[in-house]
């Protein structure tokens, strides 16, 4: 729950699924810096779990955000990185 002004609203968000998110965002700044294409590969099975969990209506904007992630890290361009 979220405290705006003395109502309470739902938070779609919730504080572990943010926390969720960002270790598999250090996930993936850690295979970066590592060059290491299976932590790179598992990163992005978390991310496309976490993906498939947001079902709410409200989590619209957050699941098109993480698709277009999920389109980038499937490129051509980034596995090259890799």
């Amino acid at each position: 729950m979220v405290m705006i002004g003395s109502k309470r609203r739902k938070d779609s968000s919730t504080l572990p699924e943010l926390v969720d998110l960002l270790m598999i965002m250090l996930i993936f700044a850690d295979t970066i810096i590592n060059s290491s294409w299976l932590k790179a590969h598992r990163a992005l099975e978390l991310l496309e779990d976490y993906h498939s969990r947001l079902s709410d209506p409200s989590d619209r904007a957050l699941r098109m955000a993480i698709e277009r992630v999920i389109r980038i890290f499937k490129s051509r361009l980034f596995q090259a990185l890799l």
